[in-house]
């Protein structure tokens, strides 16, 4: 599998933020309650906001031969 850093470009938000959720699924179900990662979890996410946030620092992404999440089902 090849990996490659590439700097972060708002096309790649949405998998971006679907990782984010995932993650928030799979990592942290052992620790918090499904009403608390409920909340936690983005389902309206503000990709305005997101992508403010990502540009307004040095982002890179890695992505995994031209995947950001090449673990999703």
């Amino acid at each position: 599998m090849a990996i490659c850093l590439v700097r972060y470009n708002r096309k790649y938000l949405p998998a971006i933020v679907t990782l984010f959720n995932s993650t928030i699924q799979r990592v942290n179900r052992k620790d918090y309650s499904q009403a608390e990662l409920n909340e936690w979890i983005q389902s309206n996410p503000d990709f305005d906001l997101w992508h403010e946030t990502l540009t307004s620092s040095y982002c890179l992404l890695a992505m995994a031969n031209s995947i950001i999440n090449p673990n999703r089902n």
